[in-house]
């Protein structure tokens, strides 16, 4: 009998110094983070101004990041031609949105005209449509001018003699005025003669 409880006595004192195995508890699963962020749907600012755009992202979204992208399009200057993400996305508060915004339609090529022969007041009035700058350099009085007759009279005015550069030069705007060099021409007008006289 006092053996059999010894027995069962070192059994008990065996099965506590055995470790217990902790139960196995499950991988803890992150919290969905984008539950947590807020959303909001992308407005259609497409056709806008550049600065209204922006301030009706703004008041959406203070912390949305805004771009704004220039280049040229037929669209009205500073205006709104295109947007990324596109209008009723829904995007999360704080995000890129860039807004492509138009520089004006790309300018035609402007050509120095054909100016030589031309009256300098004639000349200067098409360089002013084209709003090409120049300068004046005045010659000398046109050669093969003759005599007056009785029934005539004689002015001078300008013309184009030369231009610098030359015709069909492609104008670019910032480089030096165009040069244009006249010279005096001579234009003889008649008139009926005086009282008992005769024109030549």
């Amino acid at each position: 009998m006092k053996q059999t409880f010894i027995i069962a006595f070192a059994a008990v004192l065996l099965g506590a110094c055995v470790p217990q195995e902790t139960p196995r508890q499950p991988p803890a699963v992150p919290a969905d983070t984008a539950a947590s962020e807020t959303l909001v749907i992308m407005p259609d600012v497409v056709g806008l101004g550049s600065g209204q755009a922006v301030s009706i992202l703004r008041n959406l979204d203070p912390q949305m990041a805004i771009g704004l992208a220039r280049s040229t399009n037929d669209a009205p200057k500073d205006t709104v031609f295109k947007q990324d993400p596109a209008p009723g996305v829904e995007i999360v508060e704080g995000r890129l949105v860039v807004l492509s915004v138009s520089k004006g339609p790309a300018s035609q090529p402007i050509f120095v005209p054909a100016l030589i022969g031309e009256k300098y007041s004639v000349a200067t009035r098409q360089l002013g449509k084209l709003k090409i700058p120049y300068t004046h350099v005045a010659g000398s009085l046109e050669e093969g001018s003759r005599p007056l007759n009785l029934c005539e009279s004689k002015v001078w005015y300008p013309v184009v003699e030369s231009i610098s550069p030359p015709a069909g030069t492609e104008w670019r705007e910032g480089r030096t005025p165009l040069r244009i060099t006249t010279k005096k021409k001579t234009e003889y007008r008649s008139f009926p003669p005086p009282a008992g006289r005769i024109c030549p």
